[in-house]
């Protein structure tokens, strides 16, 4: 993101000072341990000394580019080196707060981490949650899970999520190996967890968008979306978007967001949404691929249904 941080003001008893306004802590973009030294100086500091400094060490040309403070408050002296960085209020108040309940935060993390103490076979050995993910056989990342209810080694005992999870694994553990369980949960799944990160919302298709939708899926739309179309029962979820990102390497390994579009039908009575054809693609499009239940294979829909839940969420 790039942009300022608006000026979004804290009158409250903590806000301390005769500097009038200050960014509430909520707004507070933590930039390290440096940053937060720095802000902790205060803004009188800020500005006397750090901003001197760096004011020292550039030309007139650099300093004429840089742009400079607007508003009532002081400004870091990183736009030379991060010109497209984010407005990093200087809050002492708010930054000392944030940098306790971090702390705080640590500890419960170690906590969480020492309650990963189911034992799970990977590769015929047999270690504690903990020791695959954090002891020393962390350092063969390679190992693959077995089984896909084997994704609970993440699952802490404290205080209870092992607990609270576990009726409901072997249904979550079917949607990577049952077609039709997947296909079921598919949209269930979004609608009541995926506002954790998006606000997805599937457009009802039109006549218009009904024709591209039938050109782009010519191949695989037969008589079911033909009929949801012409009934307006058909929506789509279109994240083709994502063809403008080029895929990375990561240690060694690929890293990439497929894009998507996905095709629903709406079941009158109950309102279900279901997933009917998937279009996926990389970069620029290529390659792309068709897949649609009951002509897809059940291994190529549960990787299209995956490949969707992956670029929405």
């Amino acid at each position: 993101m790039v942009g300022t941080v608006p000026p979004v003001t804290d009158r409250s008893p903590h806000g301390g000072g005769d500097d009038g306004a200050r960014i509430g802590r909520r707004a507070f973009l933590a930039t390290g341990l440096s940053g937060a030294g720095l802000a902790l100086a205060g803004p009188a500091a800020a500005a006397g000394s750090a901003a001197a400094r760096a004011a020292a060490r550039q030309s007139p040309e650099t300093a004429a580019a840089t742009p400079a403070a607007s508003g009532p408050f002081t400004q870091m002296p990183l736009r030379e080196r991060f010109p497209h960085l984010p407005a990093i209020p200087l809050d002492p108040a708010g930054t000392g707060d944030t940098l306790s309940r971090l702390e705080t935060r640590a500890a419960q993390v170690i906590q969480a981490k020492q309650g990963l103490t189911h034992p799970y076979t990977l590769a015929g050995r047999t270690r504690t949650a903990y020791e695959w993910l954090y002891g020393a056989t962390s350092s063969a990342p390679g190992t693959p899970l077995d089984d896909p209810a084997q994704f609970s080694i993440g699952w802490t005992t404290l205080p209870d999520a092992y607990r609270d999870g576990a009726p409901h694994l072997d249904a979550w553990a079917a949607s990577l190996s049952d077609a039709d369980a997947a296909t079921a949960q598919f949209w269930p799944t979004i609608a009541e967890h995926g506002t954790g990160y998006n606000l997805i919302l599937p457009e009802r298709v039109t006549p218009a968008r009904a024709r591209q939708l039938r050109r782009a899926f010519r191949p695989v739309w037969g008589p079911g979306l033909e009929a949801s179309a012409a009934a307006g029962g058909l929506y789509v979820v279109d994240l083709s978007i994502f063809e403008s990102l080029e895929p990375q390497t990561v240690h060694g390994a690929p890293r990439f967001t497929p894009a998507t579009v996905t095709l629903l039908t709406r079941h009158r009575p109950t309102g279900r949404l279901t997933p009917a054809a998937i279009m996926v693609s990389g970069h620029r499009g290529r390659p792309r691929r068709l897949f649609a239940r009951g002509e897809a294979t059940d291994g190529a829909w549960l990787y299209a249904l995956q490949a969707a839940k992956t670029s929405i969420t």
